[in-house]
């Protein structure tokens, strides 16, 4: 049995000590979980970040009017959550190993470098990729071929080197963290305990 969940967690934190940009993540704060693709095409959604809290880092913000919207805590082994990342199996593993990489990589490009539950906010209407999603793309790809040349720790890409059916032949079932987040609570705040 091959815990996906368990292997990237630990990349992600050879990533965030050896990777100046993204030193700020703290992999104690961050689950890395798996959901199934509904089909094995190419393209669709490969991996998503999961921020749990809006932005500047508030759990609760205004919705309308008296209407507020919290962000319930998630806690995990101790841990209270700031973040979690989604990979879709099998599509993200039958990417080829440059692909993985740079999704890896991009996904935590995202995480603010606060580190706060929010993500990381460019200027303009195109805060999420900044006005040039190609731009975004470079810097990721940049960090990721950066990060394959310099590692001492090349043995924990491995994993990225298999697709699926590979990787399950190889080590047998693949599993991982399923994990259903926490949704956003709605409620109304009374104007006089407000002020």
């Amino acid at each position: 049995m091959y815990n996906f969940s368990f292997h990237m967690k630990q990349l992600i934190k050879d990533i965030s000590r050896s990777c100046r940009e993204l030193r700020h993540i703290d992999s104690k704060k961050l689950l890395v979980a798996i959901s199934h693709s509904r089909n094995n095409k190419k393209y669709g959604l490969q991996a998503k970040l999961v921020p749990l809290k809006f932005q500047g880092g508030r759990r609760v913000i205004r919705a309308s009017g008296d209407w507020y919207c919290k962000m319930p805590p998630l806690k995990y082994e101790g841990e209270d959550i700031l973040y979690v990342i989604y990979f879709c199996l099998p599509r993200f593993q039958n990417l080829d190993f440059k692909e993985k990489l740079t999704i890896v990589f991009h996904e935590l490009y995202h995480i603010n470098p606060m580190f706060n539950g929010d993500i990381r906010r460019f200027p303009g209407k195109f805060y999420q990729h900044t006005r040039s999603e190609k731009e975004y793309d470079q810097t990721v790809q940049t960090l990721s071929q950066n990060y394959i040349r310099t590692t001492r720790r090349k043995w924990l890409t491995n994993f990225l080197l298999y697709s699926h059916d590979e990787l399950r032949r190889k080590y047998g079932d693949i599993t991982g963290l399923n994990l259903r987040l926490p949704e956003p609570i709605l409620f109304k705040r009374n104007k006089a305990r407000a002020e």
